[in-house]
């Protein structure tokens, strides 16, 4: 089976309860953020997902939803770092959709969407080194490990990289 996905951009203060199943879901968060967010801190990162899909760079934020179902299973992002000639990938989906093929098919759909970008050369993506799933992907798809470094809240980080 082929996990077929589409994409729809974060675009009004309408798409918070997406954003919140995945902020409150505590085994996504911790994958991805290492903790749950307060709602006070989901509210915060939200406002910053929209002013980053506003932006007229090639950046966004997109809601993931399975083609089939219509259900929604995740996120997913490109941030345009223009003076780096460089861009960033994210996704992150609910736990009932891990190791179906979404992030696989999510991160073939993000690299597509990048090579559309006529300045950039380089696509990064930074997971948490003990997520093995994601890190999987991201070689899968010619991206190497290039560092590991510790983040603010004092755990590791890992950065993955890619021409394009």
């Amino acid at each position: 089976m082929s996990a077929k996905i589409y994409f729809k951009s974060f675009n009004s203060d309408n798409d918070y309860n997406y954003w919140w199943t995945l902020a409150s879901n505590e085994e996504t968060m911790k994958m991805n953020y290492g903790r749950v967010f307060t709602r006070d801190e989901a509210g915060e990162v939200f406002n910053q997902i929209l002013e980053i899909s506003k932006r007229e760079d090639g950046s966004q934020y997109f809601k993931v939803f399975d083609e089939d179902t219509k259900y929604f299973i995740g996120m997913a992002a490109l941030i345009e770092k223009e003076a780096d000639k460089e861009v960033e990938i994210e996704y992150m989906f609910l736990p009932e959709y891990w190791g179906r093929g979404y992030g696989s098919r999510t991160v073939e759909a993000l690299l597509d969407m990048a090579k559309e970008l006529e300045s950039i050369e380089r696509v990064t993506a930074i997971i948490d080194p003990r997520n093995e799933r994601s890190a999987k992907i991201l070689l899968k798809n010619g991206f190497q490990s290039q560092r590991k470094f510790i983040i603010d809240d004092g755990s590791w980080a890992e950065v993955f990289s890619r021409d394009i």
